[in-house]
C-alpha cells in the first residue's frame, strides 16, 4: 500500500484515535486491604470482572453504568476519616474499606498495539508500530500516525463510569475520591477508595491492617 493511500484511510478514519473501554482496564490498579491471601482472590476477581464488564461496552455507554454507586469527592461518608493517605471507618459508619484504586485512562499512539475501538484504526494504526521502533519515534511526524494519537483522557461522565463499574465489580457501594485530575468535561485520573457495606463480605480488616494505604 503507497504512502499515499495509507494517509487517505488514515484521514478517513477521523483525527480522533478512540480507544476501547476495555482498554481503559489497564489502566486501574487496586490494592486491596486485608489477609493476603484474600486480597489476592480479590484482586483477581476484580480483573476479570471489569475485564468481562468492559468488554461489552462501547464508547458512549460508560457514563449510564452502575448508577447504584456512589462517588464522592471533597466529601466523606459519617464515620470515614482520610488523613495523610491513610483511610480509617469507624464501626458506626457501616462501612468497610476494600482497599485503593488509581486510575488513569489509557491513550493510543504508535508506540505500541493500542486497543481502538474502530477496525479501520487497527489496520491503519498497528503496522506504523514497528515503523516507530525501527525508525526511533521519528515516523511519529509522518501525516499517517497524526489519527493514532488518542490522549489519555476521558469524558467527565464517562470517566465516572469507569470507576462506578470498577466499584461495582468488587460489590462495592462507594468511591471516595482523594485525588485526581479533572474538570467540568474531562477525567485525567483519579485515586481513592472502594467502600461497602458492612456484613456483605468477609470481616474488615483492622486500621493496623489498613495502614499502609498509600495513594
Amino acid at each position: 500500500m503507497s504512502l499515499r493511500a495509507l494517509l487517505f484511510i488514515a484521514l478517513c478514519s477521523s483525527a480522533c484515535a478512540t480507544m476501547a473501554p476495555r482498554a481503559h482496564a489497564a489502566g486501574f490498579k487496586f490494592e486491596p486491604f486485608g489477609e493476603a491471601g484474600a486480597n489476592r482472590e480479590l484482586s483477581s476477581t476484580f480483573k476479570k470482572s471489569l475485564a468481562a464488564s468492559l468488554e461489552k461496552l462501547e464508547p458512549g455507554q460508560l457514563a449510564g453504568q452502575a448508577k447504584s454507586v456512589t462517588i464522592l469527592e471533597k466529601q466523606l461518608p459519617p464515620g470515614i476519616e482520610v488523613k495523610d493517605g491513610v483511610i480509617k471507618a469507624a464501626p458506626e459508619s457501616g462501612l468497610e474499606v476494600m482497599g485503593a484504586f488509581h486510575f488513569q485512562p489509557v491513550s493510543g499512539n504508535t508506540f505500541w498495539f493500542s486497543d481502538y475501538q474502530s477496525t479501520v484504526k487497527k489496520i491503519v494504526c498497528w503496522p506504523q508500530v514497528p515503523l516507530t521502533w525501527v525508525t526511533l519515534a521519528i515516523w511519529m511526524v509522518i501525516p499517517t500516525s497524526w489519527p493514532c494519537f488518542s490522549g489519555a483522557a476521558l469524558p467527565i461522565d464517562e470517566g465516572f463510569g469507569y470507576l462506578r463499574l470498577a466499584a461495582e465489580a468488587i460489590n462495592a457501594q462507594t468511591v471516595i475520591i482523594v485525588s485526581g485530575t479533572s474538570n467540568d468535561e474531562s477525567l485525567w485520573g483519579a485515586e481513592g477508595f472502594f467502600l461497602r457495606k458492612l456484613g456483605e463480605g468477609p470481616p474488615p480488616a483492622t486500621d493496623k491492617d489498613k495502614a499502609p494505604s498509600s495513594i
